[in-house]
């Protein structure tokens, strides 16, 4: 036995740590904030007002919706629910009794079945009510985990930390086939100054681009004529400290719901909105195909591309040495190493460092010695920061590309041809590992993602579409089974009918044996208080003839023999109102 009011803290003990820990997230398992969850626990328990609990908890759970985003609030809300039935339900019993054996259980299951239904109904009107906040929920979307690094400057050594991260950043669908993406560059920013310790750009608004008949063009008449292969495909782009978009090729149209986008001179594509969690847009690019005759640049802007700090003699003279963009980039990527690890101490030039002591280092070391021998031998340059590789999800049909998939590369401006990327960098012999339960866990979050936190107004036209194709599919499948289905189905409503019938017969069978128990209980917690406890061992009868001589024995031989008839041989249809009656005597 189980004393109501032990009960009911227990519960509501339990259902405040669950609306808090859902707002905490996983730090309330990992124990960052958990004296916080603690002093709340304790006076969770020396609270009395059963409703002032309840409301703190629930503002436990509105704290959550707001900044804890992942599938695991899903979870917290999923026992919250649980949680605040069986409180419900322990409210409505009167304090001070007992529970019978089992009803714990009973309450439970009672309480799973509700929620089953609550979940069902929320689940339905969810993806039924049409969704008109989008805007006003971004400005809540939470911010953790945001990846820096690609604004617009970058620092030697910066892109390590990041590389070390599997945050997925990108996810990436082609609208073809099986939507597999094929190993890519995404190019982000374009830096062009460099003072020897770091690459820079200066802040560019850039020029305005607008929708025409839902697509934004942003290549010439000449690009979009221009022969060669193209790809079209589909980026969600998120925990990026950054308001440039990572695109693969040379974008000729662009589809986003952020209007307007901002194309600067070195060929990004911004939102204008910094911190932008969960941008999604559609890209048709060109890959590869038919060159271009590209125009020199102008004598300022090739100036632009030339300027260079200070540098180590060596520097200089191993890119006279080389002379070309092949050969610097084949001399990087096969006499140096690839690492991660940094340099420790701070040094006076990490360019000549890297190229004459360390001789290893990681992309943006590469990238940064590459432009600038390419600088010093009069070839423009930049360094490009984004991503490069990626993962396809057997389980999601996305390729995630994570923060470890970060890159750095250079384009350089060849006479004749454009800008030509060229990528230094050896591959890395230390990749961060791709695990199975990491897909199953990203695929959740993607779900999650697109089906919950983003669940728009045209998802539900898509959901609508798609279950009235089903409506018709089947009915046009099993039109010839009518018959047997509605056979069938009248089957199975008789059956049902006939339970139905038979079960209020089968409760009143078992009422006198619940309802006996219930007030033989209530008897012996009476005698309990006075002193007198029933051995576990003793039968009802035994105990009855070993009570005391007091004034109120005579009563509970009575209650013990009512209770006898009405447990065993369910007799004398009156009993209960007469116990209950004895019940006030004693």
């Amino acid at each position: 036995m189980k004393t109501l009011t032990q009960f009911n803290r227990i519960i509501l003990i339990a259902l405040l740590w669950c609306g808090w820990a859902s707002a905490l997230g996983s730090d309330a398992l990992a124990g960052r904030d958990l004296a916080l969850v603690g002093a709340m626990l304790a006076g969770a328990s020396l609270l009395k007002w059963r409703l002032g609990v309840g409301l703190l908890a629930l503002g436990g759970l509105v704290v959550g919706a707001f900044f804890s985003g992942g599938p695991l609030y899903l979870a917290w809300a999923l026992l919250f629910v649980i949680l605040a039935v069986l409180a419900l339900m322990g409210g409505q019993i009167p304090a001070g009794g007992q529970l019978p054996r089992g009803a714990v259980w009973r309450l439970v299951t009672l309480a799973f079945s509700m929620t089953f239904g609550i979940v069902l109904l929320g689940g339905l009107l969810f993806f039924l009510l049409p969704r008109t906040a989008r805007t006003a929920y971004q400005h809540f979307a939470p911010r953790q985990m945001l990846v820096g690094g690609f604004g617009n400057q970058v620092l030697l050594g910066r892109l390590a930390d990041i590389k070390r991260r599997t945050t997925p950043v990108l996810h990436v669908r082609a609208f073809d086939s099986d939507g597999r993406v094929p190993p890519l560059k995404w190019r982000g920013t374009a830096l062009r100054e460099f003072d020897g310790r770091r690459w820079w750009s200066p802040p560019e608004r850039g020029r305005a681009l607008y929708p025409e008949q839902g697509l934004i063009r942003v290549a010439d008449d000449a690009q979009r004529w221009r022969a060669g292969k193209r790809f079209a495909y589909e980026v969600h782009q998120q925990y990026v400290a950054a308001d440039v978009l990572f695109i693969a090729g040379t974008p000729e149209f662009v589809q986003t719901s952020v209007v307007p986008l901002w194309r600067t001179s070195e060929g990004a594509l911004r939102t204008g909105l910094a911190n932008q969690d969960g941008v999604r847009f559609g890209v048709n690019s060109f890959l590869n195909g038919a060159l271009l005759e590209v125009p020199p640049l102008g004598a300022e802007t090739r100036l632009e591309y030339l300027k260079l700090p200070p540098l180590d003699p060596r520097v200089i003279a191993l890119a006279r040495q080389l002379k070309t963009p092949a050969a610097i980039e084949n001399y990087l990527r096969t006499q140096f190493a690839y690492t991660l690890d940094g340099v420790g101490s701070p040094v006076d030039d990490p360019l000549a460092h890297f190229l004459f002591e360390r001789r290893a280092g990681h992309c943006e070391y590469f990238a940064s010695a590459m432009a600038a021998m390419l600088r010093a031998v009069d070839v423009p340059s930049r360094v490009i920061t984004g991503f490069q590789g990626g993962e396809f999800n057997p389980y999601s049909k996305w390729t995630v590309l994570r923060a470890s998939d970060a890159h750095a590369w250079v384009e350089a401006f060849i006479e004749g041809r454009g800008w030509v990327t060229f990528d230094p960098t050896p591959a890395d012999p230390n990749p961060v590992p791709v695990t199975w339960s990491w897909m199953y866990m990203d695929a959740l979050d993607t779900y999650w993602r697109d089906w919950v936190l983003s669940y728009t107004l045209d998802q539900q036209l898509t959901l609508a579409a798609r279950l009235d194709g089903w409506r018709l599919d089947f009915s046009t499948e099993w039109a010839g089974r009518a018959p047997w289905m509605a056979l069938g189905a009248g089957g199975a409503i008789a059956a049902m009918l006939l339970l139905w019938r038979m079960l209020p017969a089968w409760k009143r069978r078992r009422q006198p044996e619940t309802e006996a128990a219930r007030l033989y209980a209530e008897m012996l917690g009476q005698l309990r208080r006075r002193g007198v406890e029933k051995p576990a061992w003793m039968t009802p009868a035994e105990f009855a003839a070993h009570l005391p001589d007091t004034a109120w024995r005579p009563a509970a031989l009575q209650i013990t023999e009512l209770y006898t008839g009405m447990r065993w041989s369910r007799e004398r249809p009156g009993a209960g109102p007469a116990i209950r009656q004895l019940l006030k005597q004693l």
